[in-house]
């Protein structure tokens, strides 16, 4: 796992340093923002059947290209990466989806912050104790947006949950678990 976690913080400091002229630009005019952010993932219950059991805190990387879908609310696509581990063993799921958010800021300040709401499809990878599963996720999130010089800072909190998921063999949900993230905007 650490060679997969070095190779994601190489590309993501070479995807900032090569868009560093389009930092620059106040975040709130770009039909456009992308951004990356890291950080942990609050322990949470999973159910397997009727049987639950609690996860460890653990890291939570993310992406986002948001557009503007009028002058206060854009939209767009996520990707996270998650690691949740039990006992001895744990398990990555990779999740993508949409997510739509509302921009609130006063004119006279550089900070930003834009709630949202978003659904995505995770795949949790394999361990000793299940097989793969397939989860319907859904997120709730607040982000901070710091408007600096040359970058804008992004702090975000939120909380994830999956009504429902599963594989061939376990009817499966999870949650609820908060995330606490910090990142950069582009």
């Amino acid at each position: 796992m650490g060679k997969t976690l070095r190779l994601i913080a190489v590309c993501l400091l070479v995807v900032a340093f090569s868009a560093r002229g389009a930092m620059a630009a106040d975040v709130r005019t770009r039909e456009t923002t992308a951004g990356f952010k890291a950080g942990l993932i609050s322990p949470g219950t999973f159910w397997v059947n009727d049987v639950d059991s609690d996860s460890d805190m653990s890291f939570h990387l993310g992406g986002f290209v948001d557009y503007k879908l009028g002058p206060k609310i854009s939209g767009g696509l996520v990707l996270n990466f998650s690691n949740f581990s039990y006992r001895d063993e744990s398990s990555n799921m990779l999740e993508a989806g949409f997510i739509i958010k509302a921009w609130l800021y006063g004119e006279d300040s550089n900070i930003t912050f834009t709630p949202g709401f978003g659904i995505s499809y995770g795949r949790l990878g394999s361990n000793d104790y299940v097989d793969g599963s397939d989860f319907f996720i859904i997120n709730g999130l607040v982000d901070m947006i710091i408007g600096m010089e040359n970058f804008d800072l992004l702090l975000e909190l939120g909380i994830t949950g999956s009504p429902t998921g599963g594989n061939d063999d376990w009817d499966m949900s999870y949650g609820p678990g908060f995330f606490f993230r910090g990142g950069i905007i582009f």
